[in-house]
């Protein structure tokens, strides 16, 4: 930190000891800002605010273009989840590693609602405007929409005593067999690469007022997730090969 006043220092010393617990603080003093690393490295390093993004194509234009003149050896790419990647800089002399852009996924898109009962109509809206159209969606849009409740009485005479017994029951109109488990393809993940496609078990119900209700669950394990993070890093490594990417 050459030609900074001893008063100067003490200074920044003094705000640094309250900052010491946000991570990646900036301390700021007159015009100058100073980065402080953990709880006692302070360094003469401004930082530029990083940059938060929707897709993975902004990273690949922003490293392309190259404006800030940055060297792309010095450049790796994490893919933390199916949701988020980061850009970073290598450490350099001062050993700080530089937290330079975000990707995550646009919070408006609304995921599909797994693990619980739905009515038809927002499943089958659901399906539509969520998945691919792959798989066994178009089948399973179709059956959605011809399942029927049938509730029927029984009764048992036997001259003495009458029983009655209701039952309540689920049938499709489509007269198709319905499946328990179907193969579907939900966007979960960055639309500029394909979506994995995931076992689900498809369950419905007719409840006592005689609505249907139908739901998806997941059966894969999670395992999605690993596919997703693979497509990711083969996306940026086909983009930019000189660009190391850690998945």
């Amino acid at each position: 930190m050459e030609g900074l006043t001893k008063a100067a220092i003490e200074k920044i010393e003094e705000m640094a000891v309250a900052a010491h617990k946000k991570e990646n603080a900036v301390i700021k003093i007159g015009k100058n800002e100073y980065w402080v690393e953990g709880k006692s490295i302070i360094v003469d390093d401004p930082r530029h605010a990083r940059i938060d993004v929707n897709s993975l194509s902004a990273i690949v234009t922003f490293i392309k273009d190259n404006r800030e003149g940055f060297k792309k050896e010095d450049l790796f790419i994490h893919v933390r989840s199916p949701y988020e990647v980061r850009l970073f800089q290598k450490a350099g002399e001062r050993n700080i590693r530089t937290f330079i852009m975000s990707a995550g996924l646009d919070n408006d898109v609304k995921p599909f609602p797994f693990e619980r009962f739905m009515s038809t109509e927002e499943f089958i809206i659901g399906i539509m405007s969520r998945f691919e159209d792959m798989g066994e969606r178009p089948d399973l849009v179709s059956i959605a929409g011809s399942l029927r409740s049938e509730r029927s009485i029984q009764n048992d005479d036997d001259g003495a005593t009458t029983r009655y017994e209701a039952k309540h029951g689920v049938v499709s109109l489509s007269n198709v067999k319905i499946p328990d488990v179907v193969e579907l393809y939900p966007f979960r993940t960055f639309r500029q690469v394909e979506q994995p496609g995931s076992i689900f078990i498809f369950r419905y119900r007719a409840d006592e007022d005689g609505s249907i209700k139908v739901g998806l669950f997941e059966a894969d394990g999670g395992a999605w997730k690993h596919v997703a993070m693979s497509s990711i890093e083969g996306y940026f490594k086909a983009a930019l090969p000189e660009v190391q990417v850690i998945a």
